[in-house]
C-alpha cells in the first residue's frame, strides 16, 4: 500500500487497470463513501469533484499512454519521445 492510503488506514482499496476505470467507477457508484485518485482533468471529465488536492510521493511521476494503430504514421525525429512496451 502506498503512502496514500496509509494515511486512511480503515479505507478499502480496489485496484484498477488505470485511473480513469477508477473514476468511471466512482460515478457509476454515486455515493459519497466511493473515492478514487486521479487526475483533476480526469475527474472533471466523469463528473466527479476534488476532495483534496496531493502531490506524487515520486519525484518523476510521469504516465505513459501507448495508442496502438493498424497504419504507421511518421514522427519527427525531433519530437523527444521514449517508449517501453510490457509485454
Amino acid at each position: 500500500r502506498s503512502y496514500f492510503f496509509s494515511l486512511i488506514p480503515l479505507c478499502n482499496s480496489d485496484y484498477l487497470d488505470c485511473s480513469s476505470a477508477a473514476m468511471e467507477k466512482v460515478a457509476q457508484a454515486n455515493s459519497p463513501r466511493v473515492a478514487a485518485l486521479g487526475s483533476e482533468a480526469g475527474g472533471m471529465l466523469h463528473g466527479l469533484q476534488v476532495l483534496e488536492r496531493i502531490a506524487a510521493n515520486q519525484t518523476q511521476n510521469i504516465t505513459r499512454v501507448l495508442v496502438l494503430a493498424r497504419k504507421a504514421i511518421k514522427v519527427s525525429d525531433q519530437v523527444p519521445a521514449k517508449t517501453t512496451l510490457l509485454i
